[in-house]
């Protein structure tokens, strides 16, 4: 994820999605989620996330592909929530993701999408969070 900068303070992020060499589900959590046994490959192929900090009270999420949530049901938006509860910021982003990679279609797409915005939220803040925190 290396960041190209459009303005001072817009980031367009390519977010990487990847196959997965080896999926194993451990067991369903309380929680709704699955413990994962995974082997995955990053490749070169994926989407692009433009992030802008914006002076508002909500994040403001577009994506070119019909079909994908733009409500806070979407993974972006849930990533950047995390990161304000994490941080104990309050800077809110408009978020522009482009898709390349098709929904649902097993490639990690979303998962990555969102550390993709976790990263550079991140970033915007000023590195509030570190490497570690933020993986």
């Amino acid at each position: 994820m290396l960041p190209s900068e459009e303005s001072s303070s817009t980031l367009s992020l390519f977010s990487p999605c990847k196959i997965n060499l080896f999926l194993r589900i451990l067991r369903k959590r309380k929680d709704g989620y699955h413990d994962l046994a995974s082997l995955f490959q990053a490749i070169s192929f994926g989407d692009t996330l433009e992030l802008t900090p914006i002076d508002a009270d909500n994040d403001v999420f577009t994506c070119n592909m019909k079909g994908v949530p733009t409500d806070s049901t979407n993974l972006v938006l849930r990533a950047l929530q995390l990161m304000r509860e994490k941080t104990g910021k309050s800077q809110s982003f408009r978020a522009n993701l482009i898709k390349q990679v098709p929904a649902q279609a097993g490639l990690g797409g979303g998962s990555a999408n969102a550390a993709t915005a976790m990263w550079g939220a991140n970033e915007l803040m000023g590195r509030p969070a570190s490497l570690d925190q933020v993986r």
